[in-house]
């Protein structure tokens, strides 16, 4: 979903004069628990737990943003982020509560706010992401402070920036965008009257944010920027070059390229483009995790090629990159759990669940590996009596941590009651855990599966 950007200049200017005096006396008046930075101060009244695991995110996102965009010395100074929200013991949860306004930067204040009241923007991976969104907002005011008042550049470029992964210290930038591609490339295809270059590279900041079609215009704008990068400009330039190059582009040229955009959007292939993703070279400029993000894509997304999909799938079981060919296990099953039957032809769709029944058997096999592959099993793959039966076998495995895994697993995927105690699995008494296995393999037997 995008995020939003702050209300007009006014309402900055208001905004200026309320939180004024609260900034310079300092935000620990206001909020609970706070979590400090030489980049960054971080206040709310969410549990101080949260925001010391938020924190340091937070920290990797500056250091990534500042190798990425290389920002003049001394212009980045230090932001105030205030995650708006309650702590565990006050709040009442609203699952229904959608905010209208996710977060906003405002650069006279060097402030950033996230709206966290919604369990949802609670979760690590949306929070980051809006984090990412936000922050970008500053940087790009930072490296670019001439065209980041343009609104479809500023929105667009951060919608890129917002899909940035972070691992083993490095961050990679793969910036294609799903969601907003998808909305993008639907109005593109039906013709939208939004659809429109000279239009979208006009619209002020009022406009852009609360018109009717504000939706597609962040979506449209992620695709000018994403199109102008990854399309046009060349391959080998380093972002920041083509960052670069696009501040210096004429109006003129910009709308030069619009049948050529619109072009790229209606024809764009989300299949082809994840599938080239996920075969970099991991010791390539992309690195390792984008190509680990491509397959999890290619299991999760349902507008997609499930043919050519699950074909690449299994190719990638059989390479030698271990990491490759888990995350390809698990993509596989999430596949299949998105769809109970599919187009792949049926002896591919055999071998792909034999592969990885075989893996979580295999005993020689990383036990890290086989714990992920078996939860995965119960948490994405379909109900079904072979997966079952499978777990069920794994109960009585040697080691703790996989029978873990299994009775895990089976607590998800299966109406039978069981305990799902890891404790239970791990260190119980072994006659105890016989006699669940037992009750089991009569569930099974009267069930008709062996």
């Amino acid at each position: 979903m995008p995020m939003k950007r702050p209300p007009p200049a006014w309402t900055i200017f208001a905004s200026a004069v309320l939180l004024g005096p609260l900034l310079g006396s300092g935000c620990s008046l206001y909020y609970r628990n706070q979590f400090r930075s030489e980049r960054f101060r971080l206040f709310s009244d969410l549990d101080q737990e949260l925001l010391n695991e938020v924190g340091p995110d937070i920290e990797r996102i500056y250091r990534g943003y500042q190798s990425l965009l290389e920002p003049p010395p001394r212009t980045l100074g230090r932001t105030t982020i205030i995650l708006e929200g309650k702590a565990r013991d006050e709040r009442i949860i609203d699952l229904a509560y959608s905010p209208s306004l996710l977060g906003y930067y405002v650069p006279l204040l060097n402030l950033i706010s996230v709206d966290t009241r919604a369990a949802w923007a609670r979760e690590p991976g949306m929070l980051r992401q809006i984090l990412l969104h936000e922050v970008s907002h500053h940087f790009i005011v930072a490296c670019f402070p001439s065209l980041s008042r343009e609104c479809w550049f500023n929105e667009g470029l951060a919608g890129n920036l917002e899909m940035s992964l972070f691992g083993d210290g490095r961050m990679e930038t793969p910036l294609l965008n799903p969601v907003l591609l998808g909305i993008a490339q639907r109005a593109a295809r039906q013709g939208h009257p939004a659809v429109d270059l000279e239009r979208l590279l006009s619209l002020g900041w009022r406009e852009f944010h609360s018109g009717e079609t504000r939706e597609i215009d962040y979506a449209l704008s992620w695709s000018i920027v994403y199109f102008l990068l990854e399309r046009r400009l060349l391959a080998d330039l380093t972002l920041r070059a083509k960052l670069d190059r696009i501040e210096s582009m004429q109006r003129a040229e910009l709308l030069q390229s619009e049948p050529e955009w619109i072009g790229f959007l209606v024809r764009f292939d989300l299949t082809d483009e994840l599938i080239a993703l996920s075969r970099e070279d991991p010791k390539g400029p992309l690195g390792r995790l984008t190509p680990a993000w491509a397959l999890r894509l290619l299991g999760q997304l349902r507008c997609l090629d499930d043919e050519r999909v699950g074909n690449l799938l299994i190719e990638e079981m059989g390479t030698d990159d271990a990491a490759r060919v888990s995350e390809a296990r698990i993509a596989f099953l999430s596949l299949m759990g998105r769809h109970h039957s599919s187009s792949i032809h049926p002896h591919r769709w055999r071998q792909g669940r034999e592969k990885i029944a075989a893996a979580a058997l295999d005993a020689s096999a990383s036990l890290g590996a086989r714990v992920r592959l078996i939860r995965a099993i119960g948490e994405v793959a379909p109900y079904d009596a072979d997966w079952t039966s499978l777990l069920v076998w794994l109960l009585e495995s040697p080691d703790g941590d996989l029978r873990a895994a299994a009775a895990r697993g089976l607590g998800s995927l299966s109406l039978k009651p069981t305990v799902v105690n890891p404790a239970f699995w791990r260190d119980g008494h072994s006659a105890a855990r016989a006699g669940e296995v037992e009750e089991w393999r009569l569930w099974l037997k009267a069930h008709g599966t062996r």
